[in-house]
């Protein structure tokens, strides 16, 4: 549970305290095994934490462990991570433990966009993950903002143009949220839930 990132949007480091905490890798091993053994038609998985690849000694040791188990012939397997902790033979070790997906906080094509939300990656960082992705025969989502602060068409076809050109698998547009008790809504949320009705 958490995130060590600040991004100026996100509120999940407030929900969680600020810190970030990891299950055990012989309590995942022993939690996968269980489900697939008591749901004999799953066939995959989608870990849910904010960001799998902040540790990489411990995503090795996941790794290896469905390899050594044989988990990895019996499932396979999709993450969220950050575009700047991509490695090449820790992508690889992971395909081979069965990650077939990866879920990338893409944002902007443009680099004032991505300082804009303090995301604290470069468009060239992104592009990057995606070829290390793609070398390592893992499929990517990106996840990209739009409605960022003083956004112009020009922009929204950069984005478009940056789309085409770096080709992931997939992905999704999203409108920038200001949520309360983020920095993004204390700097220009205007108070919008303390004087309006929450409907």
């Amino acid at each position: 549970r958490g995130c060590s990132q600040r991004c100026s949007f996100c509120t999940e480091s407030l929900t969680y305290g600020g810190g970030v905490r990891f299950h055990g890798v012989e309590y995942i091993t022993e939690m996968v095994e269980r489900a697939l053994k008591q749901y004999p038609r799953v066939e995959g998985i989608y870990f849910h934490d904010n960001d799998f690849m902040l540790d990489p000694a411990r995503v090795e040791e996941i790794c290896r462990r469905f390899i050594e188990t044989g988990l990895a012939k019996r499932f396979v397997w999709a993450i969220q991570a950050r575009a700047d902790r991509l490695e090449p033979k820790l992508l690889q070790l992971m395909r081979e433990a069965g990650c077939i997906k990866m879920e990338i906080g893409v944002e902007a094509a443009l680099q004032k966009n991505l300082d804009s939300v303090s995301k604290g990656t470069t468009v060239d960082t992104n592009e990057k993950a995606l070829r290390l992705c793609r070398d390592a025969n893992i499929s990517v989502h990106a996840y990209i903002l739009t409605r960022t602060q003083n956004e112009s068409l020009e922009d929204m076809d950069c984005t478009l143009n940056w789309l085409k050109k770096n080709r992931p698998d997939t992905f999704s547009l999203h409108p920038l949220l200001r949520h309360p008790g983020s920095r993004l809504y204390q700097e220009t949320g205007n108070n919008f839930f303390e004087t309006n009705d929450w409907t």
